[in-house]
């Protein structure tokens, strides 16, 4: 409730989910300018991929409180998220295209707009910029910060897509607002794809869906 009262927002109801635990869910209703619009549908080829902020906070902090080594801390980190609101109005302003939220994860939500869409991602492992967290998980799960960083989900920040011409004018933009953005790759005609400093890969299919045992992380599942 007092994230719902940071950001005007009231809690009317939500929907049904499995599992045998009270869960409570929501659905937002808003209006929005037909111009700052940004549907998955914008998708197409030769966009650059980008996100904001780094990734792998929620899913080192899960490793952290699974592990024991800080309970506290990591459902903190599980659990403080911050919604871009501000930071979405402002990519939109300068042009993005399609735009989702990653609370599935990197490799799970490019997955999905393949299979939906039909577009290719080909990523660079090296652009992804992951939080500063990542490398105690990783030592701690065994885990690699890449899978730590793409593979979990929940950081809920912001994936869009940018088309080719317009990318180095985005860019500048983005720094003038303060806005941290990571390119990680572009979209073509083929199959997902990543590349780790040797040789392209098929991308992982990995990340959190309904009715799926949750991915393991190294030893911590």
């Amino acid at each position: 409730m007092k994230v719902l009262k940071m950001y005007d927002v009231d809690f009317i109801g939500g929907d049904l989910k499995e599992g045998m635990d009270l869960i409570l869910t929501g659905i937002a209703i808003g209006k929005q300018k037909k111009t700052l619009t940004r549907k998955r549908s914008d998708i197409g080829r030769k966009q650059m991929v980008a996100y904001t902020n780094k990734l792998g906070r929620a899913a080192s902090g899960y490793i952290f409180y699974k592990s024991g080594y800080d309970s506290v801390e990591g459902i903190n980190m599980m659990l403080g998220i911050t919604p871009r609101l501000e930071e979405a109005r402002i990519i939109s302003e300068y042009g993005a295209k399609f735009m989702m939220d990653l609370s599935d994860g990197l490799y799970s939500s490019l997955n999905q707009m393949k299979a939906d869409y039909g577009v290719g991602f080909k990523i660079v492992e090296d652009e992804v910029v992951y939080d500063d967290s990542a490398r105690k998980a990783a030592e701690i799960s065994g885990a690699s910060v890449y899978d730590i960083a793409c593979g979990y989900g929940g950081d809920y920040e912001l994936l869009f897509t940018v088309p080719e011409e317009n990318y180095r004018d985005f860019a500048q933009a983005m720094e003038s607002n303060n806005i941290e953005v990571h390119f990680i790759g572009e979209t073509w005609e083929g199959e997902n794809i990543v590349f780790d400093g040797k040789t392209w890969t098929k991308m992982k299919d990995e990340g959190y869906e309904h009715f799926r045992p949750k991915p393991q992380l190294g030893e911590i599942r």
